[in-house]
């Protein structure tokens, strides 16, 4: 009997212990990573400069956390580099600085860290993944990071696509990379990534220029869906309805319910902010004042039965992921999300057999591109990057 009782104990323990986990992970809110100076998140970072990272824990009390940095090459693969060849000092450090919230109805503990700092140093440039787990070293996330030094100049064209069947629809970059006084070298291998706004899921990844000279590497026919501009929504004010906000009610915390969105038949401009967010309100402080809210979206579209739609954006970093999928509820698709009061844009995307796309696209739609050149020259271990180009489709080039 004295057996049995031990046992059923550490079956009831494992239990409450993974369910805490699985509960830890969803608790977790409003990852944020920037620099010094920025209101919106930033994922490209000069080596040396200054790296803020946040986010909101809404579970019970205070946990521990520690973040580590992985350097990976230019597919997100990690790197053959041992931690101290790219790390000066080291990683895995918990995070102590946190605070409880104030005056919120939501109650949840914001922690914050920067890096570098007194525990270590970068070294290398290239892709780092930033690894945030628990005391029991799960992860609990993660967000991908480039660090550079000395960069290449270099150009971005956007035009329309350049096929019958997607002029309508798709957008074509080429970019160029100029090495001046100096050539690239026969022996390096190089590598072009190229991926929309900020959205890393969705990155193109090229393994050869279309044309190559001693100074001078061009990629051409870069195609990219256009997409829409955002929908968006502002709850800075948690109280007042507007034009995206149909109205506000209360149900223990804030109930935002937003107004159904619609497939857009044709393109209309909307200034957006290419699917960031930002956290805001009437507060002083707004990573510990800031509450939250449960905001209601609907989708005002009919689907196929074999088709699936999922709500992303910079607030979720742009993940597929189930707990993301809108339900179908009385002719409309629907999701509730728990979310700080701030400003955000969101968009829609359409599963169908495997494959995604957006609700909508258009060759007009206002775009961020963003091209990062990787080296590996022969003498050296992992992917360096040498050139980072961003470009606005603003002014498109028919």
């Amino acid at each position: 009997m004295h057996f049995k009782l031990n046992f059923y104990t550490i079956l009831i323990f494992i239990f409450f212990l993974d369910f805490y986990c699985f509960s830890q992970e969803n608790t977790i809110k409003s990852i944020r990573v920037h620099g010094a100076q920025n209101k919106t998140q930033k994922f490209n970072y000069k080596l040396g400069e200054s790296i803020n990272v946040s986010f909101d824990d809404l579970g019970i009390g205070v946990n521990d956390y520690y973040y580590s940095l992985v350097h990976c090459d230019y597919n997100w693969v990690p790197s053959n580099l041992f931690k101290n060849e790219y790390l000066v000092g080291m990683d895995d450090i918990r995070i102590l600085n946190y605070r409880r919230s104030f005056n919120t109805l939501q109650n949840y503990t914001n922690y914050n860290f920067k890096f570098p700092n007194n525990n270590f140093t970068i070294k290398l440039g290239g892709n780092y993944l930033l690894k945030v787990k628990n005391r029991n070293d799960e992860l609990i996330f993660e967000r991908k990071i480039f660090l550079f030094n000395k960069l290449i100049s270099g150009s971005i064209e956007i035009s329309r696509a350049k096929k019958i069947n997607l002029i309508q629809t798709h957008q074509n970059l080429k970019v160029k990379f100029y090495c001046n006084g100096c050539i690239f070298d026969s022996k390096s291998d190089y590598k072009l990534i190229v991926f929309q706004n900020s959205n890393l899921n969705k990155q193109k990844i090229i393994n050869q220029p279309t044309y190559k000279t001693g100074g001078q590497l061009i990629y051409d026919n870069l195609v990219f869906e256009g997409g829409n501009e955002f929908y968006n929504f502002d709850t800075k004010n948690i109280f007042s309805s507007n034009s995206e906000i149909k109205s506000v009610n209360f149900n223990n915390i804030y109930e935002t319910i937003l107004y159904n969105d619609f497939k857009q038949k044709s393109y209309s401009f909307n200034p957006d902010i290419n699917g960031e967010y930002l956290i805001n309100s009437t507060s002083l402080e707004n990573h510990v004042e800031s509450d939250y809210t449960r905001v209601h979206f609907s989708y005002n579209e009919k689907l196929d039965s074999n088709q699936k739609i999922y709500l992303v954006g910079a607030f979720n970093n742009f993940e597929l992921f189930n707990k993301y999928e809108l339900k179908k509820s009385e002719n409309l698709y629907k999701i509730t999300l728990k979310l700080k009061q701030g400003f955000y844009n969101y968009s829609y995307i359409i599963e169908e057999n495997g494959l995604y796309k957006n609700n909508t696209n258009f060759w007009q739609t206002e775009n961020d591109y963003y091209a990062i050149l990787y080296e590996k020259k022969l003498t050296e271990r992992f992917y360096n990057i040498i050139g980072f180009l961003k470009k606005s489709s603003d002014n498109i080039v028919n």
